[in-house]
Protein backbone atom coordinates (compact mmCIF):
# COMPACT_ATOMS: atom_id res chain seq x y z
CA UNK A 1 0.00 0.00 0.00
CA UNK A 2 2.84 2.41 0.83
CA UNK A 3 4.29 1.86 -2.62
CA UNK A 4 1.02 2.74 -4.36
CA UNK A 5 0.55 5.78 -2.11
CA UNK A 6 3.97 7.10 -3.01
CA UNK A 7 3.30 6.44 -6.70
CA UNK A 8 0.03 8.33 -6.48
CA UNK A 9 1.59 11.29 -4.72
CA UNK A 10 4.26 11.42 -7.40
CA UNK A 11 1.61 11.21 -10.13
CA UNK A 12 -0.35 14.08 -8.56
CA UNK A 13 2.68 16.34 -8.97
CA UNK A 14 2.95 15.72 -12.71
CA UNK A 15 1.51 17.88 -15.51
CA UNK A 16 -2.02 16.88 -16.46
CA UNK A 17 -1.22 14.62 -19.41
CA UNK A 18 1.39 12.66 -17.51
CA UNK A 19 -0.78 12.66 -14.38
CA UNK A 20 -3.67 10.94 -16.17
CA UNK A 21 -1.37 8.34 -17.70
CA UNK A 22 0.39 7.53 -14.44
CA UNK A 23 -2.83 7.22 -12.43
CA UNK A 24 -4.25 4.99 -15.15
CA UNK A 25 -1.16 2.78 -14.95
CA UNK A 26 -1.61 2.50 -11.19
CA UNK A 27 -5.27 1.55 -11.66
CA UNK A 28 -4.27 -1.24 -14.04
CA UNK A 29 -1.35 -2.54 -11.98
CA UNK A 30 -2.40 -2.19 -8.33
CA UNK A 31 -4.31 -4.79 -6.35
CA UNK A 32 -8.01 -4.46 -5.59
CA UNK A 33 -7.52 -3.71 -1.89
CA UNK A 34 -4.98 -1.01 -2.67
CA UNK A 35 -7.36 0.59 -5.15
CA UNK A 36 -10.22 0.49 -2.65
CA UNK A 37 -8.09 2.45 -0.23
CA UNK A 38 -6.77 4.79 -2.93
CA UNK A 39 -10.11 5.93 -4.36
CA UNK A 40 -10.74 8.72 -1.78
CA UNK A 41 -7.29 10.17 -2.42
CA UNK A 42 -7.75 10.06 -6.20
CA UNK A 43 -11.16 11.73 -6.11
CA UNK A 44 -10.01 14.40 -3.66
CA UNK A 45 -7.08 15.23 -5.90
CA UNK A 46 -9.26 15.47 -9.02
CA UNK A 47 -12.32 17.27 -7.69
CA UNK A 48 -10.69 19.44 -5.05
CA UNK A 49 -11.83 18.17 -1.68
CA UNK A 50 -10.61 19.14 1.75
CA UNK A 51 -7.19 20.72 1.37
CA UNK A 52 -6.87 19.66 -2.27
CA UNK A 53 -7.10 22.33 -4.97
CA UNK A 54 -8.28 19.87 -7.59
CA UNK A 55 -7.71 19.76 -11.31
CA UNK A 56 -9.89 22.82 -11.92
CA UNK A 57 -12.04 20.93 -14.41
CA UNK A 58 -14.09 24.05 -15.12
CA UNK A 59 -11.08 25.78 -16.69
CA UNK A 60 -10.00 22.94 -19.00
CA UNK A 61 -11.22 23.67 -22.53
CA UNK A 62 -10.68 22.64 -26.12
CA UNK A 63 -9.69 26.12 -27.14
CA UNK A 64 -7.06 26.56 -24.46
CA UNK A 65 -5.39 23.15 -24.69
CA UNK A 66 -7.03 20.53 -26.88
CA UNK A 67 -4.61 17.77 -25.88
CA UNK A 68 -5.27 18.23 -22.16
CA UNK A 69 -9.00 18.45 -22.81
CA UNK A 70 -9.12 15.17 -24.72
CA UNK A 71 -6.87 13.39 -22.22
CA UNK A 72 -8.91 14.45 -19.18
CA UNK A 73 -12.18 13.75 -20.97
CA UNK A 74 -11.07 10.22 -21.77
CA UNK A 75 -9.74 9.60 -18.25
CA UNK A 76 -12.93 10.84 -16.56
CA UNK A 77 -15.36 9.67 -19.23
CA UNK A 78 -18.16 7.19 -18.63
CA UNK A 79 -16.06 4.39 -20.13
CA UNK A 80 -12.71 5.74 -18.96
CA UNK A 81 -10.25 4.05 -16.58
CA UNK A 82 -11.41 5.86 -13.45
CA UNK A 83 -15.10 5.04 -13.76
CA UNK A 84 -14.21 1.52 -14.86
CA UNK A 85 -12.48 1.20 -11.49
CA UNK A 86 -15.57 2.60 -9.78
CA UNK A 87 -17.81 0.05 -11.54
CA UNK A 88 -15.56 -2.79 -10.37
CA UNK A 89 -15.51 -1.52 -6.79
CA UNK A 90 -19.30 -1.16 -6.87
CA UNK A 91 -19.65 -4.96 -7.01
CA UNK A 92 -18.29 -5.21 -3.44
CA UNK A 93 -21.38 -4.60 -1.32
CA UNK A 94 -19.34 -4.37 1.89
CA UNK A 95 -17.33 -1.45 0.56
CA UNK A 96 -18.64 1.90 1.78
CA UNK A 97 -17.03 5.32 1.74
CA UNK A 98 -17.66 8.14 4.19
CA UNK A 99 -18.69 11.49 2.74
CA UNK A 100 -18.35 14.46 5.14
CA UNK A 101 -21.68 15.69 6.46
CA UNK A 102 -20.62 19.33 6.23
CA UNK A 103 -20.23 19.03 2.46
CA UNK A 104 -23.84 18.10 1.73
CA UNK A 105 -26.35 20.86 0.85
CA UNK A 106 -27.29 23.15 3.74
CA UNK A 107 -31.00 22.26 3.92
CA UNK A 108 -30.28 18.53 4.20
CA UNK A 109 -27.55 19.13 6.76
CA UNK A 110 -29.93 21.24 8.85
CA UNK A 111 -32.60 18.55 8.80
CA UNK A 112 -30.11 15.90 9.94
CA UNK A 113 -28.76 18.12 12.71
CA UNK A 114 -32.33 18.61 13.95
CA UNK A 115 -32.70 14.85 14.34
CA UNK A 116 -34.61 13.94 11.20
CA UNK A 117 -33.57 12.03 8.10
CA UNK A 118 -34.06 13.59 4.66
CA UNK A 119 -35.75 11.36 2.14
CA UNK A 120 -32.67 11.17 -0.06
CA UNK A 121 -30.42 9.97 2.80
CA UNK A 122 -32.66 7.25 4.26
CA UNK A 123 -30.31 4.40 3.32
CA UNK A 124 -27.10 6.44 3.47
CA UNK A 125 -27.07 7.92 6.97
CA UNK A 126 -25.75 6.20 10.08
CA UNK A 127 -26.05 7.76 13.51
CA UNK A 128 -23.30 7.23 16.05
CA UNK A 129 -22.91 8.16 19.67
CA UNK A 130 -23.33 11.72 20.93
CA UNK A 131 -25.46 12.70 17.95
CA UNK A 132 -22.73 12.33 15.34
CA UNK A 133 -23.67 11.17 11.87
CA UNK A 134 -21.93 9.38 9.03
CA UNK A 135 -22.92 9.40 5.37
CA UNK A 136 -21.84 6.08 3.88
CA UNK A 137 -21.87 5.63 0.13
CA UNK A 138 -21.17 2.95 -2.43
CA UNK A 139 -18.30 3.55 -4.87
CA UNK A 140 -20.61 4.87 -7.60
CA UNK A 141 -22.44 7.21 -5.21
CA UNK A 142 -19.13 8.37 -3.78
CA UNK A 143 -17.79 9.31 -7.22
CA UNK A 144 -20.95 11.17 -8.24
CA UNK A 145 -21.14 13.02 -4.90
CA UNK A 146 -17.66 14.38 -5.60
CA UNK A 147 -18.52 15.25 -9.20
CA UNK A 148 -21.69 17.11 -8.22
CA UNK A 149 -20.11 18.82 -5.22
CA UNK A 150 -17.16 20.28 -7.11
CA UNK A 151 -19.43 22.48 -9.25
CA UNK A 152 -20.50 24.34 -6.10
CA UNK A 153 -16.92 25.41 -5.40
CA UNK A 154 -16.48 27.41 -8.59
CA UNK A 155 -17.48 31.06 -8.67
CA UNK A 156 -18.26 33.31 -11.64
CA UNK A 157 -18.19 30.60 -14.27
CA UNK A 158 -17.81 32.00 -17.77
CA UNK A 159 -18.69 29.17 -20.11
CA UNK A 160 -19.48 30.94 -23.35
CA UNK A 161 -19.61 27.65 -25.23
CA UNK A 162 -20.59 24.63 -23.15
CA UNK A 163 -19.25 22.16 -25.70
CA UNK A 164 -15.82 23.76 -25.39
CA UNK A 165 -15.43 23.18 -21.64
CA UNK A 166 -14.62 19.91 -19.92
CA UNK A 167 -17.10 19.84 -17.05
CA UNK A 168 -20.26 20.41 -19.17
CA UNK A 169 -18.97 17.82 -21.64
CA UNK A 170 -18.50 15.28 -18.85
CA UNK A 171 -21.98 16.02 -17.54
CA UNK A 172 -23.42 15.52 -21.02
CA UNK A 173 -21.48 12.26 -21.32
CA UNK A 174 -22.81 10.94 -18.00
CA UNK A 175 -26.41 11.88 -18.77
CA UNK A 176 -26.32 10.27 -22.21
CA UNK A 177 -24.56 7.18 -20.86
CA UNK A 178 -26.66 6.52 -17.77
CA UNK A 179 -29.95 8.08 -18.92
CA UNK A 180 -30.11 7.24 -22.63
CA UNK A 181 -33.22 7.89 -24.68
CA UNK A 182 -32.92 4.38 -26.08
CA UNK A 183 -32.81 1.70 -23.37
CA UNK A 184 -30.91 -0.65 -25.69
CA UNK A 185 -27.88 1.61 -25.33
CA UNK A 186 -27.91 1.47 -21.53
CA UNK A 187 -24.55 0.05 -20.40
CA UNK A 188 -24.66 -3.28 -18.55
CA UNK A 189 -24.11 -3.39 -14.81
CA UNK A 190 -21.69 -5.97 -13.35
CA UNK A 191 -23.49 -8.76 -11.47
CA UNK A 192 -23.71 -8.00 -7.80
CA UNK A 193 -25.45 -9.12 -4.66
CA UNK A 194 -26.52 -5.99 -2.93
CA UNK A 195 -28.69 -4.56 -0.17
CA UNK A 196 -29.03 -1.38 -2.21
CA UNK A 197 -32.55 -0.04 -2.15
CA UNK A 198 -33.77 2.84 -4.26
CA UNK A 199 -35.57 5.43 -2.11
CA UNK A 200 -38.10 5.63 -4.92
CA UNK A 201 -38.86 1.91 -4.66
CA UNK A 202 -38.53 1.66 -0.87
CA UNK A 203 -40.05 4.95 0.22
CA UNK A 204 -39.96 4.94 4.01
CA UNK A 205 -39.45 7.86 6.37
CA UNK A 206 -37.47 7.54 9.59
CA UNK A 207 -38.40 9.60 12.63
CA UNK A 208 -36.15 10.59 15.57
CA UNK A 209 -37.98 8.11 17.80
CA UNK A 210 -36.86 5.23 15.67
CA UNK A 211 -40.31 4.53 14.23
CA UNK A 212 -40.54 3.79 10.55
CA UNK A 213 -43.63 4.70 8.57
CA UNK A 214 -44.35 3.92 4.97
CA UNK A 215 -45.01 6.96 2.83
CA UNK A 216 -48.53 7.15 1.38
CA UNK A 217 -47.25 7.31 -2.17
CA UNK A 218 -44.16 6.82 -4.25
CA UNK A 219 -42.63 9.67 -6.15
CA UNK A 220 -39.99 8.99 -8.71
CA UNK A 221 -38.86 8.87 -12.25
CA UNK A 222 -40.58 5.64 -13.25
CA UNK A 223 -44.09 4.42 -13.93
CA UNK A 224 -45.89 3.00 -10.89
CA UNK A 225 -46.38 -0.41 -12.53
CA UNK A 226 -42.67 -0.79 -13.14
CA UNK A 227 -41.82 0.35 -9.62
CA UNK A 228 -44.25 -2.21 -8.19
CA UNK A 229 -42.68 -5.06 -10.14
CA UNK A 230 -39.20 -3.97 -9.10
CA UNK A 231 -40.27 -3.70 -5.46
CA UNK A 232 -41.68 -7.23 -5.47
CA UNK A 233 -38.47 -8.53 -7.02
CA UNK A 234 -36.27 -6.81 -4.44
CA UNK A 235 -38.36 -8.19 -1.58
CA UNK A 236 -37.94 -11.73 -2.83
CA UNK A 237 -34.22 -11.64 -3.47
CA UNK A 238 -31.05 -10.01 -2.19
CA UNK A 239 -29.56 -10.21 -5.64
CA UNK A 240 -29.74 -6.98 -7.58
CA UNK A 241 -30.95 -8.06 -11.03
CA UNK A 242 -29.65 -6.49 -14.19
CA UNK A 243 -32.74 -4.38 -14.82
CA UNK A 244 -33.05 -3.28 -11.19
CA UNK A 245 -29.36 -2.38 -11.02
CA UNK A 246 -29.66 -0.27 -14.17
CA UNK A 247 -32.67 1.53 -12.70
CA UNK A 248 -30.84 2.12 -9.42
CA UNK A 249 -27.76 3.54 -11.16
CA UNK A 250 -29.74 5.85 -13.44
CA UNK A 251 -31.96 7.12 -10.64
CA UNK A 252 -29.04 7.54 -8.27
CA UNK A 253 -27.17 9.69 -10.76
CA UNK A 254 -30.14 11.99 -11.31
CA UNK A 255 -31.06 12.20 -7.63
CA UNK A 256 -27.51 13.18 -6.68
CA UNK A 257 -27.52 16.01 -9.22
CA UNK A 258 -30.92 17.19 -7.96
CA UNK A 259 -29.76 17.05 -4.34
CA UNK A 260 -26.59 19.08 -4.88
CA UNK A 261 -27.69 21.52 -7.56
CA UNK A 262 -31.35 22.19 -6.76
CA UNK A 263 -31.42 21.77 -2.97
CA UNK A 264 -29.54 24.90 -1.95
CA UNK A 265 -32.26 27.17 -0.56
CA UNK A 266 -32.69 27.67 3.17
CA UNK A 267 -35.68 25.97 4.82
CA UNK A 268 -37.96 26.99 7.66
CA UNK A 269 -37.07 25.36 10.97
CA UNK A 270 -40.67 24.21 11.48
CA UNK A 271 -40.50 22.28 8.20
CA UNK A 272 -37.42 20.29 9.04
CA UNK A 273 -38.87 16.91 8.08
CA UNK A 274 -38.68 16.34 4.37
CA UNK A 275 -41.84 15.04 2.77
CA UNK A 276 -41.86 12.02 0.45
CA UNK A 277 -42.42 14.36 -2.49
CA UNK A 278 -39.30 16.41 -1.80
CA UNK A 279 -36.24 15.54 -3.83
Amino acid sequence: MALETSRLQLAYSRPLLQRCNEIENIIHSAGTQELKNALPSILSNIFGFGSEVGWQLHSISRGYNLQEFECARRFLGSEGPLLSLVYNLQTDVTLMYEFPLHHIPGPSKQIIEEGNIPYFYINKLQTQGYGSHLILLSAFEYYMFHFAHCLLNWQNLAWNNLTDNLFPCLLDDYLNYFLPLNKSTLPPVPHQQSPIRSPVIHSKMCSPGGKTTTSPRTFGLLKASFIASQKQHSQNSSVLGQSEAEVWRSETLLQIFIEFWLNQNAIDSDKSMISPTHM
